[in-house]
Parts: C-alpha cells; sequence; structure tokens
C-alpha cells in the first residue's frame, strides 16, 4: 500500500513538472514572436496588390537606377568662374554620338525676304534641332531692329584695339571681343580694358596652329580650359560664349561646348579685313555692311587692318541713322 502512495506522488509529482515546463516554453515563445519596439501587429486585413501599371514603373524605376552610368570626378562644371575638365561619361558620350568631321562654316550669298542669308538660316535651325535652342547664334534677335558687333583678336598691331576701343566709348556701343591665348599673353592691359568698359571676352581657343576640331576631343577640351583659365586668373570673369576660328568646326566640337557651358557663335557678315597689309577702301567696306544689314545682324570683324577703324564709327552712325541699335550680342 505504501508503496503504491509512494508510486502515485512520484507521478504525479512528475506531471506537474512537465506542465510547468510546457506552460513556461509557450510563454517564452510567445515574448519572443510578439512585436517589438512599437512594430504594428499583422492584422486579418491585407494591402491591395499592387497595379500592373505601379509594378512596372517600379520596375523601370529599379532598372534605370542600375544602369545610370557613374559620374566621374570631373565633369563639365564651373565654380568660382572656372571651368572644370569635361570628362568620363560625358565626353565618351559626346565622341559616340556626334561627327568628328570638319566642316566649314557657309556664308550664303542668297538673302531670304528679310536679307538674311538664306543657308545659314537653315542652318542655325539645324543646330538648335540637334543642340537646343539658343546653343549656337548666327544672328541675335531678328524681331527687332538690332546690330551686334563682334571682334575676333589673334595679333595686335599698332595698338589698332585700343583706338576701337576709344572709338566704342565715344559712340557709347558695347562690343564682344573674342580673344586667343596668344593675345591675351602678349596684350593683358588691353583684355582688362575691354572688361573693365563694359565689353564682353569670348573664346577661341587656346591652340592657333590649327582648327580646334583637328584636335582629339580630350585636346579640344583641356585646350578651351586652359585658355578659360588664364582669363578668370587675368580679369576674375567667366567667358560664356565661343567662336571657330579658321571658320573650321565640327558638331562633335559644338557638343562639347554647349556641354561645357558655352554659346557658340557665328556670324551673318564680313569682311577679308584680317589681314594687315590688305589694301581696302572703307568707303566701300562701309557699302558691304550696308548692303547686308538685317534684323539681328551679327557682325565679324578684325582690327588688325586700319580701314576697319575707320569703317566702324561710320557704321554705327549709319546703324542708328535707319533706327537701328548696336547690342550687345
Amino acid at each position: 500500500m505504501k508503496k503504491n502512495l509512494r508510486t502515485l506522488l512520484i507521478s504525479g509529482g512528475i506531471f506537474i513538472v512537465a506542465a510547468a515546463f510546457t506552460i513556461f516554453c509557450g510563454f517564452t515563445v510567445s515574448r519572443l514572436s510578439a512585436p517589438r519596439g512599437g512594430e504594428k501587429e499583422s492584422t486579418a486585413e491585407t494591402e491591395p496588390p499592387e497595379s500592373t501599371e505601379e509594378a512596372e514603373s517600379r520596375t523601370e524605376e529599379q532598372t534605370s537606377s542600375e544602369t545610370e552610368p557613374e559620374q566621374t570626378e570631373t565633369e563639365t562644371l564651373f565654380s568660382d568662374g572656372v571651368i572644370h575638365e569635361l570628362s568620363g561619361t560625358r565626353l565618351q558620350g559626346i565622341a559616340s554620338t556626334y561627327s568628328g568631321e570638319v566642316m566649314n562654316y557657309p556664308l550664303d550669298s542668297q538673302r531670304d525676304n528679310k536679307n538674311r542669308p538664306e543657308q545659314n538660316v537653315r542652318l542655325l535651325q539645324e543646330f538648335s534641332d540637334r543642340f537646343g535652342e539658343g546653343k549656337v547664334k548666327i544672328f541675335g534677335n531678328t524681331e527687332v531692329n538690332a546690330a551686334y558687333l563682334s571682334f575676333v583678336l589673334t595679333t595686335e598691331v599698332d595698338m589698332n584695339t585700343s583706338v576701337l576701343l576709344d572709338t566704342l566709348k565715344e559712340k557709347d556701343v558695347k562690343a564682344l571681343f573674342f580673344v586667343s591665348h596668344s593675345y591675351v599673353e602678349a596684350n593683358p592691359e588691353v583684355v582688362k580694358r575691354i572688361v573693365e568698359e563694359g565689353h564682353e571676352l569670348g573664346s577661341i581657343g587656346s591652340q592657333q596652329d590649327c582648327p580646334i576640331s583637328e584636335l582629339s576631343l580630350e585636346q579640344q577640351s583641356t585646350d578651351v580650359i586652359a585658355l578659360q583659365q588664364e582669363v578668370t586668373e587675368l580679369t576674375g570673369i567667366r567667358m560664356t560664349k565661343f567662336f571657330f576660328s579658321f571658320n573650321a568646326y565640327s558638331n562633335q566640337t559644338l557638343a562639347m561646348l554647349t556641354e561645357m557651358g558655352y554659346t557658340v557663335c557665328f556670324y551673318s557678315a564680313n569682311y577679308s579685313d584680317l589681314d594687315k597689309n590688305a589694301v581696302i577702301n572703307s568707303d566701300e567696306f562701309l557699302t558691304d555692311m550696308k548692303e547686308r544689314l538685317h534684323q539681328g545682324i551679327v557682325y565679324s570683324l578684325h582690327t588688325t587692318n586700319t580701314a576697319t577703324l575707320v569703317m566702324v564709327p561710320q557704321l554705327i552712325d549709319y546703324l542708328r541713322s535707319v533706327s537701328f541699335t548696336p547690342e550687345l550680342l
């Protein structure tokens, strides 16, 4: 009897211990599986499945993020007035997208009903379609009676540019001056005067032995930056306009320059006044400039020949006499 009672007590004890252990384990598991830190418990209601359009949009965003090329450490940026190297994916993108064929800028003698060179009107539209509106200029504002004077400076002859600056100051006219590395290096005081008197400086690059478009794209970028940095150190300004020397350009170079933030300028009227020794009749020069007049005309001239110095003040007087205003491009 005693033996049976002891067996019963032992069995009951084992049952109680087993029950307690089961309760303890269940409580622990419940604690571990409960939401932590204020996390919301899941409810019986589930969010509606995203639509097919939402799923496709999310997939496209993920794909775009995954395939976007990495930016290199040097890109097309101006900082503190100084342009930095155009390189990496953007430079290679230009090289693969646009033709590097070197072409000569044509100036058509055929005129439209506004007396503008016809071929150049079409060319400007091509440039606008390819590079964006306003990235390339052949004309100024063609809706008003405005004329624009620009001068290309590569060599100084007898301080002719200073004489021209005196004339422009007397006539209260502002002009655009495109400078080369050799000109800036040899004539820093003239360059500073151009800026101080409210005219604008533009770039034709540093390399003058050949058209810039004949260089490799990397060399072109370095060339343009070198002149920009030189001008910034001298004057504190950033040039925003570019002119092709030798009248030779490529779509690849145009793309690079517009990526760099430049507006590339061509012209709608010019004259053979670069040669300092050329015999030019200033009256004939003036007549030619008058005959080409149209709204938004851009004159491209040089200061190396004295005939230009004689012609310019007469041209300014004529423009004003026919209600045209000389403006800064």
